[in-house]
C-alpha cells in the first residue's frame, strides 16, 4: 500500500540570487529561473503533483512505499537543485511530511520545517571556482569569466543570458498570445523627450493580496481545494496580463524609436507582482490592474466565496535610481497601505512616492510619511482607493485646466508645513477665483479622498503624473 507525502520546496536568503546587483537582466533571470524550479523538479520526479506555488516555492504531494522511500525523493530533490547548473547558484530547502487527513496542519508542518533547513543554511550558495578579482556586477562572487572586459561570476554570467533569453518567452509562455518585442533595460524603457518631466522617469509598481493566506486557511482545508486556488489565482492573473498587452500593445506611449515595448516583469509568483513601466503610464497602469481585478474572488461564482483585493506601493523616480532599493522601498510602501486601512478590512489601495533625489531612497518612510501629511488628516488619506484611481485621474486631468499650477503647490506646501489656517485659506481663495464647475470638480475629489487637505497635497505631488 502505497503511502502519501507532502514536499515542499523554496529558494530562500533569493536577495543574493536576484537583489545583489543593478543589472536588469540579471535580476531579471534570478527572478525567472526561481519561477521556473518547480517545473524543473516535477519534470525530473514525475510523481510529483504540484498543489500551489509562488514565484520561488511550491507545494507537491507524493505516494511512496515506505518512510524511507520518501525521504530518498526528499534526497535526490536536494540534490537536483545542488547539481542544476543554473539553480545551483541559489539556496534551496527541500522538505517533506507525511499525510495525516490533516491537510492544514501537514502543511504548517513541512513549512515550519523547510523554516528550520533555512535557518541552518548559508545566506550564499558558496562559489566552487577561485578568481583574482571578484565580480564587478555582485561584488562579491569570484570574477572567473570575462565579458567586455570586466572579471564575471558564473552566478551572474549564467543569470544574464537566461534574463536576456527568457524575456520573451515569459509574456508567451503567461498570455499564450504572439507578443512584441520588449525593451531590454530601463534607459529605453523610460526615454521620451516628448514627455517633459517624465522623460527617463519609471514607475515601480508593487502589488500584494491582501490576506490570502487567511483566505486559504479559512477555504482550503484540502490539497485539491488549495490547487483549486493556486489554478483561479494563475488564471486571474494571464488574464489580466494578457489584456494589459492587448490594450497597450498599439499605443504610441507605450513603444520606443525602436518598436520595443516599455514594460519589465521583476517579480511574478504567488500574489505579488512588481512592474517598471514608464512613469507617464503609471497610473493608467494602476487604474487598469484595479479594475481587472475588481470581480476576481474565489470560489468563483459561488455565493460564500471571498474578493480578492490587493495592497499596493509605487515609486515614481529617476531610471537610474538603484532598483533593488527602490523595489525595496515600493514594497514598504504596500505594507503600509495595508496597515493603514486594516488588515481586517481589506480592500484595494495603494500608497505612492515621488523620489525627486536618489539621497531620499533609504529615508525612514515612517518619518517621509509623517512630513507629506497635513495636520489632522489620517493615515488613511495619504492612499489612493484602487476602485477609484481612474475617477480621480479624470478629475484631476480637468481640474489641470481650471486650477494654477503654483497656487496648487502654495496650498499643498503650507498644508505640509503644518501651516493649516494659512493653507486653508490660501485654498479657499483659490477656489473662489475658478468657475463654479470647477469648484465642483474640487468637491468631487474631495469625497474621493476623503481629506480636502489631502486632496490637495495629492493634486500637487501627482501634478506631472495625471494625464493631460
Amino acid at each position: 500500500m502505497e503511502l502519501k507525502f507532502y514536499l515542499r520546496m523554496e529558494a530562500v536568503n533569493i536577495a543574493q540570487f536576484i537583489s545583489d546587483c543593478e543589472d536588469l537582466s540579471t535580476i531579471r533571470g534570478g527572478g525567472l529561473l526561481l519561477l521556473d524550479s518547480p517545473r524543473r523538479l516535477a519534470t525530473k520526479f514525475p510523481r510529483l503533483e504540484q498543489i500551489s506555488g509562488g514565484g520561488s516555492w511550491a507545494l507537491f504531494e507524493f505516494e511512496a512505499a515506505t518512510a524511507e522511500e520518501a525521504e530518498q525523493i526528499r534526497n535526490d530533490s536536494e540534490v537536483l537543485f545542488n547539481e542544476d547548473r543554473d539553480l545551483c547558484h541559489a539556496t534551496f530547502v527541500v522538505d517533506i511530511a507525511p499525510h495525516t487527513g490533516d491537510f492544514l496542519k501537514d502543511r504548517e508542518t513541512v513549512l515550519a520545517r523547510n523554516r528550520w533547513r533555512q535557518m541552518r543554511s548559508p545566506a550564499v550558495a558558496v562559489p566552487r571556482e577561485p578568481a583574482t578579482l571578484p565580480c564587478r556586477t555582485d561584488k562579491v562572487r569570484p570574477g572567473v569569466h570575462q565579458e567586455n572586459g570586466e572579471p564575471v561570476s558564473t552566478s551572474v554570467q549564467i543569470r544574464r543570458a537566461y534574463g536576456r533569453k527568457q524575456k520573451q518567452n515569459f509574456y508567451e509562455q503567461q498570455t499564450g498570445i504572439v507578443c512584441p518585442r520588449f525593451v531590454n533595460d530601463f534607459d529605453r524603457l523610460t526615454q521620451d523627450a516628448s514627455s517633459g518631466n517624465l522623460n527617463h522617469k519609471m514607475a515601480v509598481i508593487h502589488l500584494d493580496g491582501n490576506g490570502f493566506g487567511k483566505i486559504q486557511n479559512d477555504l482550503c482545508n484540502t490539497a485539491a481545494r488549495l490547487q483549486d486556488f493556486d489554478h483561479t489565482l494563475r488564471g486571474l492573473r494571464r488574464g489580466m496580463l494578457r489584456a494589459l498587452l492587448e490594450q497597450t500593445v498599439s499605443k504610441e506611449e507605450w513603444t520606443n524609436p525602436d518598436g520595443e515595448h516599455r514594460i519589465e516583469t521583476l517579480l511574478w509568483g504567488g500574489d505579488e507582482i512588481i512592474w517598471v513601466v514608464p512613469a507617464w503610464t503609471g497610473l493608467w497602469v494602476l487604474n487598469f490592474f484595479f479594475s481587472h481585478s475588481a470581480n476576481w474572488s474565489f470560489p468563483e461564482k459561488d455565493p460564500q466565496s471571498r474578493l480578492l483585493t490587493h495592497g499596493g506601493g509605487v515609486v515614481f523616480c529617476h531610471h537610474k535610481a538603484p532598483v533593488h532599493r527602490i523595489t525595496q522601498l515600493a514594497q514598504a510602501l504596500t505594507n503600509y497601505a495595508k496597515d493603514a486601512i486594516g488588515h481586517d478590512r481589506p480592500k484595494n489601495v495603494i500608497a505612492y512616492q515621488i523620489l525627486e533625489s536618489f539621497d531620499h531612497v533609504g529615508r525612514n518612510l515612517e518619518e517621509v510619511i509623517r512630513e507629506r501629511l497635513p495636520e489632522g488628516s489620517p493615515r488613511s488619506s495619504l492612499l489612493l482607493q484602487g476602485e477609484l484611481i481612474g475617477d480621480v485621474m479624470e478629475t484631476a486631468k480637468r481640474l489641470k485646466q481650471q486650477l494654477p499650477r503654483n497656487k496648487i503647490h502654495a496650498v499643498a506646501r503650507g498644508f505640509v508645513r503644518k501651516e493649516t489656517s494659512i493653507a486653508a485659506a490660501l485654498g479657499a481663495q483659490t477656489l473662489q477665483r475658478v468657475p463654479q464647475k470647477a469648484q465642483e470638480e474640487f468637491k468631487g475629489l474631495v469625497q474621493k479622498i476623503g481629506d480636502e487637505r489631502m486632496a490637495w497635497v495629492h493634486l500637487a505631488e501627482l501634478w506631472d503624473y495625471f494625464p493631460e
